[in-house]
């Protein structure tokens, strides 16, 4: 997906027992230009796009889960504040 990519948001080191490998994550902000189409890199099994609520539920790691929270978290208060909620 066309975008563009923000900040930083976590890293991680995991270790896959299945390859026997050590892999480092790292995340990171995504702003969609919604003028394209959704596609997925070859690394990634799928994509889609979830509402905040059902990220929970979600079969991915933990640190995915977080970095989907710090993400959203920060919009939602600059929404509140541009419209004068508390």
């Amino acid at each position: 997906m066309a975008g563009l990519h923000g900040a930083i948001l976590d890293s991680w080191s995991n270790y896959i027992n299945q390859v026997e490998k050590h892999v480092f994550i790292v995340t990171y902000g995504c702003y969609p230009d919604t003028t394209q189409s959704l596609s997925c890199p070859t690394s990634t099994k799928r994509s889609g796009c979830f509402v905040k609520t059902s990220v929970s539920g979600l079969d991915m790691p933990d640190g995915y889960k977080r970095s989907t929270n710090d993400l959203v978290r920060p919009q939602l208060r600059q929404r509140r504040t541009s419209r004068g909620d508390s």
